[in-house]
């Protein structure tokens, strides 16, 4: 495995998950996120919960981290999510991947 490229943050505020994500991921910053999500979110599994996702300073990322950015949204909406808003003022490339 490769050291991670990028950065995110994952905050939980009563039933609102936040999400920022920086610069230019590879699978492993992908794989980290995930992770990161399922443990700070665990406990809003079974209620109704939004997402607000932020990418205004993500450059995209690495071909094989789209199957686990994926496997995010499926889990999420498995667990409760009901509305999930993208914030992006860069164009539409990276709205495809949401």
């Amino acid at each position: 495995m490769f050291e991670q490229h990028g950065d995110f943050n994952v905050f939980v505020v009563n039933n609102t998950i936040t999400l920022t994500l920086e610069g230019a991921w590879n699978v492993e910053t992908s794989l980290a996120y995930q992770q990161e999500i399922r443990e700070k979110a665990r406990h809003l599994k079974g209620s109704p919960f939004g997402v607000l996702t932020l990418l205004n300073d993500w450059e995209l990322c690495t071909p094989e981290c789209e199957k686990v950015l994926v496997e995010i949204v499926q889990t999420a909406i498995s667990w409760g999510m009901q509305k999930e808003a993208v914030v992006n003022d860069t164009g539409a490339a990276k709205l495809l991947l949401f």
